[in-house]
This record gives structure tokens, sequence and C-alpha cells, in this order.
């Protein structure tokens, strides 16, 4: 499913990016706002919206994101 095939995108952009800042190839501090931005626009926001819709709609809440 699309679900499914975002989630293995996502994992693997996560996979490289951290290992890339743990060996310190990378530096959190300056590319956490991108890898935020990169995560999202990959289908982070759908998963999150996803997970959110069913967290209400299993617990008769109504809960958002704080912006």
């Amino acid at each position: 499913t699309l679900m499914n095939q975002l989630q293995t995108d996502l994992a693997g952009y996560r996979d490289e990016t951290f290992a890339r800042w743990i060996t310190g190839q990378g530096d959190i501090d300056a590319e956490w706002d991108n890898y935020v931005e990169t995560y999202l626009s990959m289908g982070g926001e759908e998963i999150r919206q996803s997970q959110l819709k069913a967290y209400n709609e299993a617990f008769g809440t109504n809960c958002t994101f704080a912006e």
C-alpha cells in the first residue's frame, strides 16, 4: 500500500541521516530543520495526519498538532 511504501522510504531517509549524524559526517544542529522539512514532504506529514486521525477516532478526541 501507499502508506507502507511511505514508511519504508521515510525509514531509509531517517536511518541514512541519523547514521551521518552519529558518525560525525553531518551536523544535526545545522541540518535538523531541513531534515524535518524533507521528512514531512516525503510523506511524513501524510503519516502524521493519518496517525492523528486514527488516534482521535479510537479515543473519541479532537486532538490537533501544535503549530
